[in-house]
Formats: C-alpha cells, sequence, structure tokens
C-alpha cells in the first residue's frame, strides 16, 4: 500500500490584520484558503495515480471469465472489477499467455517488446495498459537478403567505369548486376550502396533473386534512392516479362519508388526462385546515388522500412556465401594446413583434400583465383583445380589439384594453403 501525501489540515481561516497596521499585511482567508485547497486537491490526484500504478503492478497474471466479463486476480487475492474486453475468449488468453510470459521473465510495462510477441488484440485502445503500443498490423515477411546493403565480403569499391560485365556478376552479398552492365562505379556506403553511371545511357542491370514464393502470388518492391544530383530515368520490373517494366524518373533528393506485381508461371525459375530488377536499363544521364534499401513484401501494402539489424544480416548473408581473401595489408593469406594423400591422374598430379568453416544452406558453386600449396621446406605449388567434394556439419570440404615436376614426392606430408587472390564458396543463386 503506498503511504498517504501530507495534507495541509488548518481550519479554514478567516481574515485577520493586527490593529494599525497597514493594508498589506492584511491575511485574507480567501487566499489562505484557496492555497489549502488547492494543495490538498493535487495530492489527493497524485494519491489516485499512484494507487492506480501500484493496482495495475498487484495483478498476477491469474484471471476467470464470468457472464461475458473477465476478472484479473490481485495480490491480497480479491478478484478485480469485471472488464469488457470486447474479444472472444481464445483471442484473450492467447494474449494472456503472452503477456504474462513477458512479465514473469523480467520485461516491465513499457520496456521494449521482444519480436513476434502479442500485446494487444483488435478492440478499443481505452483497454490497452499503460506504457503499451498499439500496433495495428504487423508486416509480412521481407524476402530480399541484404535489404541494406550492409554485407560486402568480395570487398567494398569496384570500379567498371571503363568496361562492360561479360556475365552476372555479384558485388554486396545477393546482389548482382547483370551481364553486360557497363560505365559504373559500386561501392559500400554508411547508408546503403552507392552507384554512379559514368556514361549516358550505358545499361545497368541490378538485380537479386528471390526465393519462398510462388506463381499467382502478389508482390510490392519498394526501394529509396538518394539522389545528389539531376533526375534521370530507368526502368523496375519483377520477373521475366519486359511488357511489364515500370518507367521511373528518379528525382533530386531522397525518394521511394514502388512496384506491384503478380508472379507468373514463367517468372518461376527452375530452382524455385524469380528475380528482381530494382533499377534496369539505359539510364538516359550520369548520375550518383545512393540506393538506400530494396524491400520486397508478400501483398500490396507498401510497409515502412525497418533497417535490419547488421549481425542479422551478416548472419543471413553467411548462409549464402563463405569469401576469403587477403586484405588491404597483405599479399595473402594462409587458411590452414592439410596432407596431401593421395594421386590423380600421373605420378606429378596431386590431390589435396581442405575443409572450410561454414554452414551454407545449400551445395556451393566454388570459385578461385590463385591458390597455392606451401610445404615445410619452402617449396610451393598453384593449385590448378580446386572443386566441391562435400558438405556436413557446417564444413564445407573441398579438394585442390596441382602439379609437381621437380622430383619431390609430397604424399603423407603437410602442406598450408594460401589465398592470393579469392576462395569463393557460394550458393547464391546467379
Amino acid at each position: 500500500m503506498n503511504p498517504e501525501i501530507a495534507r495541509i489540515t488548518f481550519k479554514d481561516k478567516k481574515d485577520y490584520q493586527v490593529p494599525n497596521a497597514d493594508e498589506e499585511f492584511l491575511i485574507r482567508a480567501k487566499d489562505m484558503n484557496e492555497i489549502k485547497n488547492t494543495f490538498n486537491d493535487s495530492a489527493q490526484a497524485i494519491q489516485n495515480a499512484l494507487n492506480q500504478v501500484s493496482e495495475a503492478y498487484n495483478y498476477l497474471g491469474d484471471y476467470k471469465v464470468e457472464n461475458g466479463l473477465f476478472y484479473f486476480k490481485k495480490a491480497d487475492g480479491a478478484w478485480g472489477e469485471g472488464i469488457n474486453l470486447n474479444v472472444s475468449v481464445e483471442e484473450f488468453e492467447n494474449v494472456v499467455r503472452r503477456v504474462t510470459n513477458l512479465e514473469t521473465n523480467g520485461v516491465s510495462i513499457g520496456d521494449p517488446i521482444p519480436i513476434g510477441s502479442i500485446i494487444y488484440v483488435e478492440g478499443d485502445e481505452k483497454d490497452l495498459r499503460t506504457g503499451y503500443e498499439k500496433i495495428d498490423v504487423f508486416p509480412p515477411k521481407q524476402h530480399t537478403i541484404n535489404t541494406d546493403f550492409q554485407c560486402w565480403q568480395r570487398g567494398e569499391s569496384f570500379d567498371y567505369s571503363n568496361s562492360v560485365l561479360s556475365k552476372n556478376t555479384y558485388f554486396p552479398d545477393m546482389w548482382a548486376m547483370g551481364n553486360g552492365s557497363k560505365n559504373f562505379i559500386i561501392s559500400k556506403d554508411d547508408n546503403g550502396c552507392h552507384l554512379e553511371l559514368k556514361v549516358a545511357n550505358s545499361y545497368l542491370d541490378l538485380r537479386q533473386c528471390v526465393f519462398g514464393l510462388k506463381a499467382g502470388d502478389t508482390v510490392t518492391m519498394s526501394m529509396k534512392i538518394t539522389n545528389s544530383g539531376e533526375s534521370f530515368t530507368m526502368l523496375q520490373r519483377i520477373g521475366n516479362d519486359g511488357t511489364t517494366n515500370k518507367n521511373i524518373n528518379v528525382l533530386k533528393g531522397e525518394h521511394i519508388y514502388n512496384l506491384t506485381y503478380t508472379l507468373k508461371d514463367t517468372d518461376i525459375r527452375s530452382d524455385g526462385g524469380f528475380v528482381i530488377y530494382p533499377l534496369l536499363g539505359y539510364a538516359n544521364k550520369t548520375f550518383d546515388i545512393i540506393i538506400n534499401y530494396v524491400d520486397l513484401f508478400e501483398g500490396d501494402i507498401v510497409y515502412p522500412h525497418i533497417k535490419e539489424d547488421y549481425a542479422i544480416a551478416e548472419l543471413k548473408c553467411s548462409k549464402k556465401l563463405k569469401y576469403i581473401q587477403p586484405n588491404d595489408n597483405a599479399a595473402s593469406i594462409n587458411i590452414g594446413t592439410t596432407y596431401v594423400n593421395n594421386y590423380t591422374t600421373s605420378a606429378t598430379r596431386y590431390r589435396v583434400y581442405f575443409a572450410i568453416n561454414a554452414e551454407l544452406d545449400s551445395i556451393p558453386t566454388i570459385t578461385y583465383d590463385d591458390l597455392r600449396i606451401y610445404f615445410y621446406n619452402g617449396r610451393s605449388y598453384k593449385v590448378d583445380i580446386c572443386n566441391f567434394y562435400n558438405m556436413t556439419n557446417g564444413v564445407i570440404n573441398v579438394t585442390m589439384e596441382f602439379n609437381i615436376n621437380d622430383g619431390f614426392s609430397p604424399i603423407d606430408k603437410p602442406c598450408a594453403i594460401y589465398v592470393y587472390g579469392y576462395l569463393s564458396a557460394a550458393c547464391e543463386p546467379v
């Protein structure tokens, strides 16, 4: 029980003045009585508020339902006043189960609510407990990966300002530029993906392959661009149907560009994915922009963007790509040791098995550049074939083949694997 707030208790005053005193020393009863009443009224209001807060914290989560009303049990064992929440018993019990679980795990009223917790069902806002916020709609799953362009395992800047891509090529994790894209520079920015087009009317094709949806589903793509220069025009598309391309005028400043589309059978690839193209085609001008994010939701509603926590984005990307390369201060990187344990096709050709720690969610494609085998005696040999072998328990095993033509016998001898270029295990769809 809260302690009582003190009150002013003197009896109502009468006007009083010392004989022969000046008028300014007259004590008027009306003023004193008003001070007392105002203070006491305020004290009572504060007391009521404290009692209400205490009452809220006295509920233990026990409840009963009688005659359509819900009753909560208080700490003293008595039932509180019956409440008509205008919801079904099933809905109410689901909410109570979630809320009670939150409170018994140390989450106080007014604290942030863990993702996925349901604290309110449809009804009047007056029924919402103090400190909680009403959420009208729970946004559906966001289907793009690396939606804010935070993860760049391959590097953070790529200059194709005077060249053209000969195949679909990934830059930020999960985001590729399509075959034929040219005259661009793409790099990481604190606010997203920095993209520059250096020659007007050059082709660009930014894309991601998305999974988890099917023909007949309606999807909405939402992209925010910060444009520091003049406006320019390009296209957007979802799926394979070029007749559904949408013209967009990318204005100066920060703007959001949306596209809603219903997937067709012809949009779904053999692997079950489909491709979205936030920027596509021939820009009529050079530009210098930041793509802040690209969201893809199921349905035709454009939901507010919620920036993904970096750790979550990194985890999602780590399921799709393991990329190893030297850092900026080294010409190479030692990624581990193994043993030469068998021949391949001739007496001078050898194979090693090497394990890469990575938990990818499907069988990867192995690509590489400038891998070398080093032995204890200082000898080194360049790997000319590296292939996927198997994948178990968070480990990807690869085979590396190389030639030895100098008479050295490496069988059963330890060797170190050095990466001078890169070694990539990727299940990003091309």
